[in-house]
């Protein structure tokens, strides 16, 4: 995932991004940290922002996909860190599904990992 990064102070910050894959029970699956070393002052996001990439490595094995008969829900919860001090943190709900696009019957989606 991308996430955009703003400093409106006037030095230099270094900070900590980290996203955590939790599923309906509150049970942490996945993690990725991504230390930043440096977010330049004045940037606000989305205007001429810092830009992070992180990975969290889970499989669909982990997961599960959703499906009308087990409609399982999850949620990435990013967290921006300052030393020990959470800043600002970000919980997006998300259903993995897989769907497959072919030349002659158009798109389908499906609970059947391809």
């Amino acid at each position: 995932m991308q996430v955009a990064l703003g400093n409106d102070g006037s030095t230099p910050t270094p900070v900590l991004l980290q996203t955590v894959i939790i599923d309906q029970d509150n049970t942490s699956l996945a993690t990725g940290t991504a230390p930043i070393t440096r977010v330049p002052p004045g940037l606000a996001p989305g205007n001429g922002s810092a830009a992070a990439w992180i990975t969290v490595n889970v499989t669909v094995d982990e997961m599960g996909l959703w499906s009308i008969e087990t409609p399982r829900l999850y949620y990435a919860v990013t967290s921006l860190s300052q030393g020990d001090e959470v800043i600002d943190q970000v919980r997006v709900r998300f259903a993995p599904r897989t769907i497959t696009v072919t030349a002659n019957g158009g798109a389908s989606a499906s609970n059947n990992v391809a």
